[in-house]
C-alpha cells in the first residue's frame, strides 16, 4: 500500500513540475530581411519580436495577441544591435508577465542592451524603465533568474540581480 501511494505521489509530482511550463517559443518564417522573428507563448498571451534590416535601421517590431484591452503593436529603430533572445517572466509577482528584449551590438565590443515590457494586468502592455548606466551597457549577460532580472559582469564574473518593483 505504502508503494503505490508513494508511486502515486511522484507521479503527481512529476505532471505538476511539467505544467509549470507555461511559456512556448516557436520559430518563424522568415524573409530575407528579417534578421529575427519569433513567437512565445505565456499566460495566455502570445508575444512577437521580429526585426528586419530597412533603409540601414535595424527595425524592430513587438506585437501581443490575448490582452484583454489593447494589444500591443509597436516599432523601435535600435540602431546598431540585433536582437539575440528574449523572455517572458512574472518578475513582481503580480499575475502578469513581464517581456524581455535582448538586443546586442553589432560591433567589436558587443554591447548588450535590454527592452523591458509590462503587462498590465492582462489589459494592455508598456514599456518599462530599467535604470542603464553606460557600464551595464557592456558585454555583459543579462538574463531571468527566479524572480530577478541578473546581469554577469563580463570583466569579473560578478553577478548582480534586478527586482522589479510595481510601479517603476
Amino acid at each position: 500500500m505504502k508503494k503505490i501511494f508513494l508511486t502515486f505521489s511522484v507521479i503527481i509530482f512529476l505532471l505538476s513540475c511539467n505544467s509549470n511550463k507555461p511559456e512556448t517559443k516557436k520559430e518563424v518564417t522568415e524573409n530575407k530581411n528579417q534578421e529575427y522573428n519569433k513567437i512565445l507563448n505565456s499566460d495566455g498571451i502570445e508575444f512577437k519580436i521580429s526585426s528586419e534590416n530597412k533603409d540601414n535601421k535595424n527595425i524592430v517590431s513587438i506585437s501581443t495577441k490575448g490582452l484583454s484591452e489593447m494589444e500591443y503593436n509597436e516599432t523601435f529603430d535600435i540602431e546598431n544591435y540585433e536582437i539575440k533572445n528574449f523572455e517572458v517572466a512574472d518578475l513582481d509577482s503580480d499575475g502578469s508577465p513581464e517581456l524581455f528584449v535582448y538586443a546586442q551590438s553589432r560591433d567589436k565590443e558587443k554591447y548588450t542592451k535590454v527592452l523591458i515590457f509590462s503587462v498590465n494586468n492582462k489589459k494592455s502592455m508598456s514599456e518599462a524603465f530599467f535604470a542603464e548606466d553606460n557600464k551595464s551597457q557592456s558585454q555583459n549577460k543579462f538574463f531571468v533568474e527566479g524572480k530577478h532580472l541578473c546581469e554577469v559582469s563580463s570583466s569579473n564574473q560578478q553577478k548582480v540581480c534586478y527586482k522589479l518593483v510595481n510601479g517603476e
